[in-house]
């Protein structure tokens, strides 16, 4: 009777034991097989297929098959997003579609007191005005005589 009552109690705490721990069946989903390949894949991480040791074969198959599925498009992903990353920066700022920089430009000073007015145009005259209306706006035009032009290339 008691060696009966023993193996009774062993064999409870075995089935507690076991029960305890995750289902071997329940990492082996395309599911969870497609969620660990994605997490690895977008962190950048080595594939880690240890996971599937403890699948039985016909599930092991459907896991594995959307792990890998999963990593290399997510590794795909991040591979795209940081070459965007670094291309982004380089490409700089874009100007109005109408206001492109010129191949040949004018740059005007204009002295009026202690200060220097400058501006700027596609022509001469253009760049002269602008920077003769800037003196004007701030000095009596009278003062706004002195003017020195020339070409950028």
């Amino acid at each position: 009777m008691r060696l009966l009552w023993s193996l009774a109690v062993c064999a409870a705490l075995y089935s507690c034991a076991a029960q305890k721990g995750p289902s071997p069946q329940q990492d082996c989903t395309r599911e969870a097989g497609a969620l660990r390949g994605a997490k690895d894949g977008k962190n950048g991480r080595n594939p880690d297929l240890s996971f599937l040791q403890s699948c039985v074969e016909e599930s092991r198959h459907v896991s594995l098959s959307a792990y890998r599925d999963a990593y290399e498009s997510a590794k795909n992903k991040r591979i795209k997003e940081e070459r965007e990353e670094l291309v982004a920066p380089m490409a700089g700022p874009l100007l109005p579609v109408g206001r492109q920089p010129a191949m040949q430009s004018w740059v005007c000073e204009v002295e009026a007191g202690s200060k220097i007015f400058t501006g700027t145009g596609i022509s001469k005259d253009e760049a002269l005005g602008s920077a003769k209306s800037t003196c004007v706006s701030h000095y009596q035009p009278s003062n706004c005589t002195t003017a020195e032009c020339r070409q950028n290339l």
